[in-house]
């Protein structure tokens, strides 16, 4: 049983812990909440660690994340964002159903890391694979993610190579609009 959420993100940081706590939240909408005010507002020791919480929460109950797509954007939007909180980010969004109304919110930003060389690898791979979901939904993006991805592979790493040649495979055969 976790008493202090905080003092649970800060005693150590290991994917055993990510575990317990991702255990111990459940499916509970309330202690999400909890997890998200420390994501949030925390420091940038606990926010960097909620936000591994996060990533790990959305591949086994993402519905819990729905209600904090927008504050989610908005933590990384802002500049100086520690690189596992973008990480963790992306790849929560990579996956997500994203409301319409925050689809350009959410394209500006995964552009933004993915063409940016400074971004690290797991970010921008992340990002590509979220505009590879949104240029699903929205093809008027494909043009603009085939270009980026075009320059992204002129100086990849592997992680980068890989990656961006699936998403331009199946963004050949989207019907065009």
């Amino acid at each position: 049983m976790i008493l202090n959420l905080e003092e649970e993100i800060l005693r150590e940081q290991s994917k055993a812990q990510v575990l317990r706590i991702s255990a111990w939240i459940g499916g509970s909408e309330r202690r999400m909440a909890d997890l998200m005010e420390l994501f949030l507002n925390g420091p940038t020791d606990v926010s960097r660690r909620a936000a591994w919480v996060i990533g790990y929460t959305s591949e086994c109950r993402p519905h819990l994340l729905r209600p904090w797509y927008k504050k989610m954007l908005w933590k990384v939007k802002n500049s100086g964002v520690h690189p596992a909180v973008r990480r963790n980010v992306m790849k929560a969004l990579s996956s997500a159903d994203i409301p319409p109304p925050l689809l350009g919110t959410a394209a500006a930003i995964a552009f933004r890391e993915l063409a940016s060389p400074d971004s690290p690898v797991a970010v921008r791979v992340y990002s590509m694979i979220l505009l590879g979901a949104l240029a699903e939904r929205k093809p008027a993006l494909r043009h603009e993610l085939q270009g980026t991805i075009e320059q992204v592979l002129m100086h990849p790493t592997p992680g980068l190579a890989s990656r961006g040649r699936k998403i331009l495979r199946r963004l050949a055969v989207l019907p065009l609009q």
